[in-house]
């Protein structure tokens, strides 16, 4: 192989590498990417159902003073109609366990409901969770055959540049052509 020969062929290695620099870049920058958007909506998932779990206990304590005082309230008017009316206390007790029961009744009814409600948000919050690995598997999977791609690209390269560099032989009598002998076409021997 002649300098110039060796000389041309530097750039030409030199700019495959670079490009195979960028490429690998330019998925790095890709996955990171994906990588931060993925993290902060998952966050953002996390700090919903933190705030919706608030909500929830914020409306029970509200509910359960809300029952304390229609309790009281209810004592106070049953005692007050059992001296105006002469009920008998046994009757009263009975009206006010019935009435707590409901209240106790709605209660739990609405736990039920809140208890449901965080339920589909921690579900959904898990299938967001879950999405999101399956598309970082798939990111990890294309960029692993990327790899496995640019690979071969390169041994085929590197194998081609060797059989073009030892298709010429010095010895050759003719400019442009190898030293092989080609066979006579068909047309040639009839």
């Amino acid at each position: 192989m002649s300098t110039l020969e060796v000389e041309e062929e530097i750039p030409i290695r030199a700019a495959n590498i670079e490009k195979h620099r960028l490429l690998r870049y330019a998925l790095l920058i890709t996955a990171a990417t994906y990588v931060i958007f993925s993290s902060y909506y998952i966050c953002e998932t996390r700090s919903r159902l933190v705030s919706l779990t608030v909500a929830q206990k914020v409306a029970i304590a509200n509910l359960q003073q809300r029952q304390a005082a229609t309790e009281a309230d209810l004592k106070t008017s049953n005692q007050t109609l059992s001296q105006q009316l002469g009920i008998t206390e046994r009757g009263l007790q009975a009206a006010y366990a019935g009435t707590t029961a409901e209240l106790r009744q709605n209660q739990k009814v609405f736990e039920r409901h809140m208890q449901d409600q965080q339920t589909a948000a921690a579900d959904q919050v898990t299938f967001e969770v879950a999405d999101v690995r399956t598309e970082l598997n798939g990111a990890k999977n294309e960029i692993a055959a990327t790899r496995t791609d640019l690979e071969s690209t390169k041994v085929k390269l590197d194998r081609a540049i060797g059989d073009f560099d030892g298709a010429e032989q010095p010895h050759c009598p003719h400019p442009g052509r190898s030293g092989r002998t080609q066979a006579p076409r068909r047309s040639q021997l009839l």
